[in-house]
């Protein structure tokens, strides 16, 4: 044995019935030791020693494993525009020294929902308030644009704005559960 082997052996307690062990379970768990990564609950999560908030996951509809990195930074994303919507509300975004724009809270509570609801294949928003009590979401890639108000639980969905190839939608009741189909068939994906 080498002194850092040695070192390791009386470090972590190794034992002579871990050398049976396949070497990969072992270096996994030297990992979570050596990082801390045995606190966290997501695997992912775990192995790159990420805080993550599982309450902010999809629901079961569009829930899928979490399975790399990207995927959680996209939810750990997801999860910091709800929290931004929430501020939106309470507080609102200080426009001017006397001009707070602050969000109602059924058009948070309906934008917290979408965010929720909206499938991962989906690019997340950009995210502001309106001046009349709303929050708009902007998706934008490339030369493709989709403009969300949420006004209470009414979407006023924009595609295209501002081109020639503009189209304005009905205005959508969202339900809180499901994305609208019209809405997702403007949405750009990843």
């Amino acid at each position: 044995m080498t002194a850092g082997s040695t070192t390791i052996d009386a470090m972590w307690n190794f034992d002579e019935e871990r050398v049976d062990r396949d070497p990969r379970d072992i270096a996994r768990q030297l990992f979570s030791r050596l990082t801390g990564a045995h606190q966290y609950g997501n695997p992912v999560a775990r192995r790159e020693k990420i805080d993550f908030d599982e309450d902010c996951l999809p629901t079961p509809d569009y829930a899928e494993p979490i399975t790399s990195v990207s995927e959680l930074n996209y939810e750990r994303e997801r999860r910091d525009l709800i929290k931004l919507v929430n501020f939106l509300s309470e507080k609102g975004l200080e426009i001017d020294t006397d001009l707070v724009v602050k969000a109602s809270s059924s058009s948070a509570e309906a934008a917290s929902a979408l965010l929720k609801q909206l499938p991962s294949k989906y690019v997340l928003p950009r995210i502001s308030p309106d001046d009349d009590g709303g929050i708009a979401m902007i998706w934008e890639k490339d030369e493709q644009a989709t403009i969300l108000t949420i006004d209470g639980w009414k979407l006023h969905i924009v595609e295209n704005p501002a081109t020639p190839h503009s189209r304005h939608l009905p205005v959508t009741t969202f339900d809180g559960e499901t994305v609208p189909q019209a809405l997702e068939d403007t949405l750009i994906t990843r």
